[in-house]
């Protein structure tokens, strides 16, 4: 990461405070083996310079918030916080990447969201489909854990990488990233 960025406590408080507002109202579909989390979409958001490490620490925190409703306690607590540092962080480093290699291709930067969301996704889906698995049922069955693993995939991608992408588009447009 770079050291020179400052982390802003508000932008982090905000992020913080939307995702776990979103995760919360949508609980009956943001916790379990299928799941539908929407606030993923704004893992996108330490892509874009404007938001930078101040996204990483606010998903992460609100990570941690937004999964205190969660019927996997305390368990999701700490896996919810973990996963949105990692995530956010990949997106954060392949934002820093795509902004010094492809600064005037808004499609190329676009691209490169995309392949980190797809692999946060499936980071994400691999984790929590584990964390269920030892958890809920106890016994490790790896036809079991990757139908878990599958199906929490899927939900990421319509919310992380098509939603998140759909509002890193938007945020590209209405506050350029490398303005």
């Amino acid at each position: 990461m770079d050291s020179k960025e400052e982390i802003s406590p508000i932008y982090a408080s905000i992020i913080a405070a939307l995702y776990t507002a979103i995760t919360l109202a949508i609980g009956f579909i943001a916790y379990g083996p299928i799941q539908f989390r929407l606030s993923d979409a704004m893992l996108v958001l330490p892509f874009h310079r404007k938001f930078g490490k101040s996204a990483v620490v606010g998903l992460a925190i609100g990570g941690f918030l937004g999964n205190l409703a969660s019927p996997y306690l305390p368990w999701d607590l700490i896996v919810g916080f973990t996963l949105n540092l990692v995530v956010g962080s990949i997106m954060y480093v392949a934002g820093r990447f795509a902004e010094n290699k492809f600064r005037e291709n808004r499609v190329a930067r676009l691209f490169i969201a995309v392949v980190a969301a797809v692999i946060g996704s499936i980071i994400i889906g691999f984790v929590v489909a584990l964390m269920i698995v030892f958890i809920e049922i106890k016994i490790f069955d790896t036809i079991v854990w990757l139908s878990i693993a599958l199906s929490v995939f899927v939900g990421e991608v319509v919310s992380f990488v098509i939603g998140g992408a759909i509002l890193l588009n938007a945020l590209e447009g209405a506050l350029p990233s490398t303005a």
